[in-house]
Parts: structure tokens; sequence; C-alpha cells
């Protein structure tokens, strides 16, 4: 198979006169390479234009002495600078994955190839456009990923306690409500007046309707030792375990007694046993309760950090409530870093228009980024802040990390251009980042030394548009 037919493998390539390939040919240059040879490394002048024609090529990045594999080159596939391309240098390396053969031809030629093949410069133009295109979308759907991978590891702990808290209570409400009926059968068995059943019952609901403020630990505990030990004088089983449950619903040893003076000696211990179980009852209830309404709050909070009963358009948005739904989404990392958030968010900015989801996704990228820099020092403080600066609403995120050197502040907003290790980051967030405000006509600006970080973004209030 000679170089023309070979360039027919190529779906860009195949629908071209013999001339035009014919061109390519004579241009380029053959090059042979043996497994693991580089075709094109990082940061070297992107001067060629590659054209596989047998072989396969692996293209990769390098962060931190780590590689991610980018692609797969197959014969067919281009790759390189083309004609009107503005890449100056390569961001990656291409590697020979088995004994590969290469068409290069050099940007040299594309004044000829524009001015003489016209079919050949348009189906090339096409080729990058497309693949502009395709890599963009890649490569926010791979920040998308990596967002939601930063997220979920929280929201599945944020979730598991809560709904660890239902299953443990239920099991242990299901125990105790076995129980019920024997407590019932001794209240009976005591025949206690009807008039001492109404003030126990309105005595109890008083208790549950309207607790007593906690005491401290010791507090408590002196409390509960003094309540276990007059409960195990009259000889009652489990006296301490009876007495924690009382004193946690702010029932102290005066109440006791005043229960023992009202229901006499054969009522006392059944009737307090009845009001033990009572509160276990409404203890175990409560918990339920407050766990499912947790799930609720954080099932809420997706929907507003995604926004996915929304449409999908440009709409009024409160930056505030986008900031809060972030930081309720990654409150798990906050907690595990030992991190204190200072909340200095004007109530009363104004509105902006945009898009909701993608501005959560600027959020997400730079409040986890303040963390990531807090984390290694195992703890700090992150300042998020917004104020009405007309026509301008400001967002500041500030954290109290090591800082960035001053020699990298220009490139943080570069593609691929990371700190992190590989699984920590692409590279692609700030990036995307300044595309995504960008879009929204906003600025951001990075104010950087040891101890402190702030990142300052303006964007135009509605009324300033």
């Amino acid at each position: 198979m000679n170089i023309i037919e070979k360039l027919r493998l190529s779906d860009t390539l195949s629908p071209l006169p013999d001339g035009e390939l014919k061109f390519l040919a004579d241009c380029g240059k053959i090059i042979e390479l043996a497994k693991g040879d580089s075709l094109f490394c990082k940061d070297e002048p992107a001067d060629e234009a590659y054209f596989i024609l047998s072989g396969k090529i692996r293209v990769y990045l390098e962060q931190n002495a780590e590689k991610r594999e980018v692609a797969i080159l197959l014969p067919g596939d281009i790759s390189g600078v083309l004609p009107y391309s503005r890449m100056v240098k390569a961001t990656g390396f291409g590697t020979a994955v088995n004994g590969s053969t290469v068409l290069s031809v050099h940007r040299n030629c594309f004044r000829e190839m524009i001015n003489e093949h016209p079919e050949l410069t348009e189906a090339l133009v096409h080729f990058m456009a497309s693949r502009i295109r395709t890599f963009t979308a890649m490569r926010m759907q791979n920040e998308k990923l990596i967002s939601l991978g930063k997220l979920s590891a929280g929201l599945a702990h944020e979730l598991n306690n809560p709904a660890a808290v239902m299953v443990r209570s239920s099991e242990a409400l299901i125990n105790h409500l076995r129980l019920v009926p024997y407590n019932f059968k001794m209240v009976m068995k005591a025949d206690i007046k009807p008039d001492v059943v109404d003030a126990m019952n309105d005595w109890l609901f008083d208790i549950i309707d309207n607790p007593k403020a906690r005491l401290t630990l010791i507090q408590r505990n002196k409390v509960q030792d003094e309540l276990g030990d007059y409960l195990d004088d009259l000889g009652f089983a489990n006296p301490y375990e009876l007495s924690e449950t009382l004193v946690e619903h702010g029932i102290h040893l005066n109440d006791v007694e005043r229960i023992r003076s009202l229901t006499g000696e054969n009522g006392f211990e059944p009737t307090l046993r009845w009001v033990v179980s009572n509160l276990t009852t409404e203890q175990l209830v409560g918990e339920i309760r407050d766990s499912a309404q947790r799930i609720a709050g954080l099932i809420q909070s997706i929907k507003e950090y995604s926004h996915m009963d929304r449409i999908n358009d440009r709409q009024l948005v409160n930056l505030n409530e986008g900031m809060r739904s972030t930081l309720r989404m990654l409150q798990h990392k906050v907690k595990s870093n030992k991190i204190l958030v200072d909340d200095q968010l004007d109530e009363n900015i104004p509105m902006i228009s945009g898009f909701p989801g993608e501005l959560n996704q600027v959020w997400t990228n730079m409040i986890d980024n303040a963390l990531d820099a807090m984390e290694e020092q195992g703890g700090g403080t992150l300042v998020v802040k917004s104020e009405w600066c007309e026509p301008f609403v400001k967002i500041y995120i500030q954290d109290s990390g090591p800082g960035i050197p001053e020699e990298i502040q220009t490139r943080i907003f570069d593609p691929f251009f990371t700190t992190k290790k590989i699984g920590k980051g692409t590279g692609l967030g700030l990036d995307i980042v300044n595309k995504i405000l960008v879009q929204h006509r906003a600025d951001v600006q990075v104010n950087s030394k040891p101890g402190s970080t702030i990142f300052e973004i303006s964007i135009p209030a509605v009324e300033a548009i």
C-alpha cells in the first residue's frame, strides 16, 4: 500500500483527489518509530502536522511525574499543527506503542497548501474545528466528572450517617416497642387513680414539649449519679440506665421524688418505667425524624446545586445561594480538613444573569482548591464573601494556605497547568473557571502570599447590563 492509499484511511482525506494527497506525500517526510520512540514532547515547537500511516501512537500528559493518557492515534488519524492553527508548543507527549509509520508535514508547506490546494486546506481546517469542539466538550465533561468525584465521597458520607442512624434507631424502636405491653400491664396492676394518671400525662407531655436547658457534661454526670444512687437504693434493676434517660430529658431527682409521692410505693416503679418507655420512644422517633429531615435537606441541596429541575437557560441568579449550596456539598471535606468557614456573604447583593449550574462549577473548583491548599497544614480558615460594588457583584474566596508561588501565578489559568498529582486534578479546573467567567462577562483576579490567597471575582449585576 503506497502513501496515498494509506492517507485515504483517514475519513478527512479519503474524499480528496489524488493530486491533493500527492501534495502531502511530496511535502512530507516519513518517520519510522520503534516501540517507545517519541513522536513529539511537551513544550517542543509545534511545527509539524502528523498523519498516522501505520501503528499506534499514545498521547499523554505528565503531571508531577505521573502520566495520564488522553488519546490513542491509529492509522488514518491526524495530529499536530494544521493550517490556521494557533498552536505554538506541544501540550503533551506522543509515544509509539509499537512499530509505527508517520507522515510529517512541516508548517512551511502550509502557505503553498492554502494557495494551491484549497480542497485539502478546507478539509484540514474542518478537521481542526471538529477536533477543537470535541476536545472542548471532552475536557468540560471530564472536569464535570472530576467535580462530581470531589463531591461524591463527601455526599456518600453525609448521606450514610443519617441513614445509619435511621436504621439503628428503627431497630432499637422495634425492640423497645416489644416491651410496651408488659409496661402497660404493670401500670394497670398498680391500680393508679385516674386523676394521678391525668396529672402524669400532662406532666410528661410538658417535659416532651418544653425541654429544659441542657446541662454541661460535669453537671449531667453529677445529676445522673445522684438519681442512679437513689433508684439503686430502692432496688431498681438497671438504675443508672434509667437515670441516664431521665436526665437526658431534663428529669432530675426532685421530679422523680414527686412521681413517687403521687403514685405511692406500689405504683412508683411501674409508673417510672412507663415514663422512661415513653421518653425512649419519643427519643428514637425523634432521631429517625431528624435523620430523615437531614437526608431531605441534602437532597434539596443537591437539587439546588445541580439545578436539575430547572431549564438550562440564562436566568436570574443569587450568587449567595450558589456559594452556600456548594459549601453544603463540600461540607464533609470542610470537616475532615478541620476548616473554619467564615461566611461574610452580603444578603443585599443584587441578582446577576447567568447559568447557575456552570457558576456552581466555578465555586466548586475554587473552594475545593482552597480546601486542598489548607489540607497539608492540618486546618485553616476559608472566607467566602460577597459585596455590591456597582456595577459589579464581587465574590471573594480566601484561604489561609501556604499561597501560590509568585513565579506560577500567571500560569494557573493555563490549560493543563496543575501542581496536583494525577487523580487530584487535571489542570483544567481554573481554565474552565476562566472560560465560564468570560461567558458571564466576569473578571477574576488573584492575590497570593504565604498565609493568604484571595480570588476576587467581579460579575456584572442585572441592573448593570
